[in-house]
Parts: C-alpha cells; sequence; structure tokens
C-alpha cells in the first residue's frame, strides 16, 4: 500500500476534531473534506501514533473521585450480565483475574445465592440460549463432556424444557458409561 503524507492543512483539520466522535466518524468526514479514501485504521494510526491526539480519557481516577459503578451496578459486557460486587482498587493496570475480584457474572452470583457454590468441574448455561436471563429456573450446571455432547448433537434449544430433557439424557447416558466402567 502507499503511503500517504499528509498536509499540513489536512493534519490541522485532524487536530480540530471533536474528542467525542469516533474514528470512524472522523474518516467519514475527512473523505468528504477533502476527496479522499483514507481508511480508519489511517486516521486512527495518524492522529494517534503520529500526531499524539488522544480520543479517550486515561481512565485514572483522581484524588477523592468515585468509581463509574457502585457496588450493585450491572454492566452487560461479551453478551452476559456482570454485577460490581466490590469497590478494590489496584494499582495502574489490572488483569482480568483482578477484575473478576471486583465484577462477578450475575448469573454466577444468582444460582450461588440459591444453591451454594457451583460444583467442581461445571460451568452454569443458559436453559433458553439467553445469556441476560438469569433467573434461577434458566440456570444449570453442566460438565465440559455434557456441554460437548449437547453440542454435537445440536440440543440446546430456545425452549428451555427441550434443552434440560437434552441435558438429561447426556447425564443418564454418561451415567450409565460410567457404571459399565466400574464392573
Amino acid at each position: 500500500m502507499k503511503h500517504h503524507h499528509y498536509t499540513k492543512e489536512e493534519k490541522a483539520w485532524l487536530a480540530k476534531q471533536s474528542p467525542g466522535l469516533t474514528y470512524k466518524q472522523i474518516t467519514d468526514a475527512f473523505n468528504r473534506e477533502f476527496s479522499s479514501d483514507r481508511t480508519v485504521g489511517q486516521i486512527s494510526d495518524l492522529m494517534s501514533k503520529r500526531m499524539k491526539l488522544r480520543r479517550t480519557p486515561k481512565g485514572q481516577f483522581k484524588t477523592g473521585a468515585k468509581p463509574k459503578h457502585q457496588v450493585g451496578a450491572e454492566i452487560l459486557k461479551n453478551g452476559y450480565l456482570w454485577v460490581k460486587v466490590d469497590d478494590k482498587y489496584f494499582e495502574g493496570k489490572y488483569t482480568s483475574t483482578e477484575y473478576c475480584e471486583n465484577w462477578r457474572r450475575k448469573a454466577d452470583v444468582v444460582w450461588e445465592e440459591a444453591n451454594g457454590e457451583i460444583p467442581e468441574g461445571h460451568f452454569l448455561i443458559f436453559l433458553d440460549g439467553d445469556k441476560t436471563n438469569c433467573s434461577i429456573d434458566n440456570l444449570y450446571p453442566v460438565t465440559r463432556s455434557t456441554h460437548a455432547t449437547m453440542c454435537k448433537n445440536r440440543w440446546y434449544s430456545e425452549k428451555a424444557e427441550l434443552t434440560l430433557l437434552g441435558l438429561k439424557w447426556c447425564e443418564l447416558y454418561q451415567a450409565i458409561k460410567h457404571a459399565r466402567r466400574e464392573r
């Protein structure tokens, strides 16, 4: 790809753009303004790396600032509902493990309040396939082998009753296999 040399006028125009705009919006406006065909990647690279124009705040709290979300707040992330359970502070960037100390999947919290810890070697699935439906009747703990059998046979359904029926069949089948091995 041929390297594009931006003019002073183009760079000045980019520097004036509002921090509230996305790179896509800026790119579209830039291409209209200068009759060009720059990509979002080219514009974001120029602005963030070469012109050092930060589009987002650094995300660090000032002294006395309150966190964005209070304990008990819920957010939707990667299709799952998450609940803030603590307000621990971590210096600098923190890992996903540390993130999980402050946030937990709502489904896990609901299950543990009703039934105690999720059984070892199990994880929760949503019987109706809706990852935001965290009612206790929609949650079911499964093993990886049960989950694999369900996926292989395409037995997950939007109807919770059908999914539960498939899960019970898998559990029965695995119990029979295990009993035969024990003989």
